[in-house]
This record gives C-alpha cells, structure tokens and sequence, in this order.
C-alpha cells in the first residue's frame, strides 16, 4: 500500500486485513482513543489533517468540543446514549464529512474504507461475553489450517521479518512447521512446462443478492442506499435488531405490506402489483450499474428517518 500511496493510486481494501494501515481509518481509531484519553487534541488534528479528507482546522475544533463534551461517561446512562456506533457517526457528522468534500477523486474509496470501519464497529458491540473469543495456540493453527486448504491450485507462505516490530522479529510457528514438512518447497520450482491456457473471467458478471428489504432504502433515497450497502454503513444498533432478528426468517414483500395491518398474512400478489415491481427493481438495478445513486433534491421526511443523514447533507433546522 505504501508503493500505491507514493503514486499518488487510490485503492480499496479488499476485506480486513490492512483496513487499520488506511490513514482515514488511523484517524478514525483515533476518536476513540481521544475518548479513553490515550491521545491529546493535538494529536487527534494531527491524525486527521495527515488523512487529507478536507478538513479544515475549524471542523475539526468542533468535533473535538463534541468528544469533549462526552468524554466522561455518566453512570446509569442509556446505552442508545453511548456506544460506539454514534459517537463515529456523529463525529464525521459534526466535522462536516463529505464525499465530495475529500480531494483527488478519492471520495470513493475513502467511504467504502470508513463504511467498514462501521461495519467493525457494529460486529464489535453486539458480542456479548467477549472473553469466551479469547483462544490459544491450537485455535490458531485450525484457523490457519482452513485458510491453507482455500488454495484451489497453489499455496504461497512467506513472511517479512520487520526489525523495528517485535512481533514480526522472528517467523511464526506454523512457518517453522510447514518448513519442515518435505512437501513443501522452498525454493522456486521453475515455470511449469506446458502450453499456457488463455485466461478467461470466472465470473463475468457478478450478482448482487437484495431483499426487498433492502431495496426499501433505494426506493427512499439511492444516496442513503449507497451508504448502506455499497460503503458499508451501517445504523446504530437498535435499529439493527429488524424483523429477521425477531422473526427468524427474511421478510416477503406482502408480509412486510401486511404488518401495518396488526400481523402477518400471506396473500397471493396480483398482476399489477408484480409488474410494477419488477419494472421498479430492473430501474433500480440499472441505476446501480450505472453509479447513478445520487442524493434526494432537498430535505424530506426520508431524511429526517434517516441515521446516516449527517454524512450526507446539513440536517434541516425544521423538525418535520
């Protein structure tokens, strides 16, 4: 990643691994070590101007005056009023974040990277128990055995000893173990002998699985789609909890129709209803492939229901 950062080459980090390298994602760690008082304000301006998402040292003032406001948490209080999901979205809200607002065409990848900073988030405060993870050596060589049997053809293992890193000082046991094993080389065998195939695509197109349920945000507002469930963000955690939580199973949409009337009813859909629907869904997938999921013309009641509204636009003063 540091190679693609000196060229100046945006990229987008494809799961987990090196998410925290991201410097909008260091920055945004750093909120919540300015909340335990790890770091001082200097130190949490300083991790956000070195991410160069366009802020300008008055946005950032007030997010500080924000954290500081709330650093000390208040015994007895709700959890809905603290937890870690709103204190991040209210913080890029208070600073006035803006994909449009970060430089160099990098609005992009740089909401998809903080989306799953959100998604990490969310996963780390619905565990419950959170010391029955904690494992051992023996847990890790499993996880480390399914990762090895992914490979469909070859494995490639290596490691890069890191002098200033103490825990990348030396190789890890399972290095030292694959090592010894005689069917694993360690040098370079060579380019095979053969003619080589023509490589082809394994998948030309991909498809994008949605409910009705999530379609339900693109027929309110594409933007807050777009937030959702291309960037990754996701809502506090009480809305989080929908009907497939309570329900155990996936909603239809003549049932999710039918709760407004006091329960669940299965009925048969007309033809009508099925033809607009899929007229609707066609236009919707369209529009997904085109990147056309642009914001709504101005505020509405859409947006007023909205939790991602303050990454988006100015809240409107008028309550609706």
């Amino acid at each position: 990643m540091s190679a693609l950062k000196a060229r100046g080459i945006p990229y987008v980090v494809s799961g987990m691994t090196g998410l925290f390298d991201t410097l909008e994602v260091q920055a945004s760690v750093g909120i919540f070590r300015f909340m335990i008082q790890e770091i001082e304000p200097t130190d949490l301006r300083q991790l956000w101007h070195q991410a160069g998402l366009g802020l300008t040292g008055e946005d950032l003032n007030r997010g500080i005056v924000l954290l500081s406001a709330t650093r000390t948490f208040e015994p007895g209080k709700r959890f809905s009023v603290y937890n870690l999901q709103r204190t991040y979205l209210v913080f890029l809200e208070t600073v006035g974040l803006r994909e449009e607002r970060i430089p160099a065409d990098r609005g992009e990848v740089v909401y998809y990277n903080l989306g799953k900073l959100s998604r990490v988030i969310t996963d780390y405060e619905a565990i419950r128990n959170a010391d029955r993870y904690d494992t051992g050596i023996e847990d890790e060589r499993r996880l480390f055995y399914v990762a090895m049997t992914r490979s469909e053809k070859y494995l490639f293992c290596s490691w890069a000893p890191d002098p200033d890193n103490q825990l990348y000082r030396k190789p890890s046991l399972f290095w030292e173990e694959l090592t010894r094993k005689e069917q694993f080389l360690t040098r370079d065998p060579g380019p095979a002998e053969g003619k080589r195939l023509q490589p082809e695509p394994r998948r030309p197109l991909v498809n994008v699985d949605l409910s009705f349920s999530d379609l339900k945000y693109f027929f309110e507002c594409p933007y807050q789609f777009k937030l959702r469930f291309l960037y990754g963000f996701n809502p506090l955690l009480h809305e989080a909890l929908g009907y497939e939580q309570r329900f155990g199973r996936k909603p239809d949409l003549i049932e999710v129709h039918n709760l407004d009337h006091g329960g669940s009813v299965r009925e048969l859909v007309d033809q009508q209803m099925s033809t607009e629907t899929l007229a609707a869904v066609k236009d919707a997938g369209q529009k997904l492939r085109a990147n056309e999921l642009g914001r709504l013309v101005q505020w509405c009641q859409n947006c007023a229901g909205c939790d991602l509204c303050g990454i988006c636009r100015v809240r409107s003063a008028n309550k609706l």
